[in-house]
This record gives structure tokens, sequence and C-alpha cells, in this order.
């Protein structure tokens, strides 16, 4: 009986990872769209793309090695830089640049600038 107790706990931990991971995509994508202008133009935009995946990579590297759910804030002013709300586990929320959020998850430093 334990071992489908297991079974059917890692089954809904993968649910809710599949969850999250939906979600953090979708928030990326709007990210993405505001750096274009229009979804088209973001579909066909090679550099935006590779500057979403590493974004992408780093929130993802940030959840799995300290639990810290990262998503991005929407911009209020047209020039204002991209930023990142950082959710930790006790509770507390931060503000990450997207330099803070990159170094967090490990990324090269070039990526970072």
């Amino acid at each position: 009986m334990s071992g489908r107790i297991d079974w059917e706990k890692r089954a809904l931990r993968a649910e809710d990872q599949l969850v999250g991971a939906k979600v953090l995509a979708r928030k990326m994508w709007r990210t993405l769209k505001a750096r274009t202008g229009w979804e088209a133009e973001a579909m066909f935009k090679l550099q935006a793309l590779k500057l979403l995946d590493a974004t992408y990579d780093a929130a993802e590297a940030v959840w799995e090695q300290h639990r810290i759910y990262v998503e991005p804030c929407r911009r209020i002013l047209t020039d204002q830089g991209e930023m990142y709300l950082g959710h930790w586990p006790d509770g507390t929320t931060r503000n990450l640049t997207r330099a803070q959020l990159l170094m967090m998850g490990g990324q090269p430093m070039e990526e970072a600038a």
C-alpha cells in the first residue's frame, strides 16, 4: 500500500511542476511579446528567443536548486528594464534584475551583460 501512496505523491508532484512550468512559460511569452511589440514579430526574433531562453533556464535552475519561484514583472514604463519577482520558500518576495536572475541561475556572465 505504501508503494502506491509514494507513486501517487510522485504523480501529484510531477503534475504540480508541469502546471508551474506552464504558468511560467505563459508569463515569459508575455515578456517576449512586450520586448518585440507584437506576437508575429516575437516568433521570428531569434535574438529575443535566445534572451528569453536564458532567463527561462535561469528561473528553472533557481527553482530546482533553491525552490525560489521566479516570474517576470509587468513593465509600467517602456524604458524600464526587465524585472523579475522571486518568491522565497520562507514567504518573502524580492525584486530581481535580469542580471541578478541570470547570476543566481548560473548562466554565463556574457549572458548577463
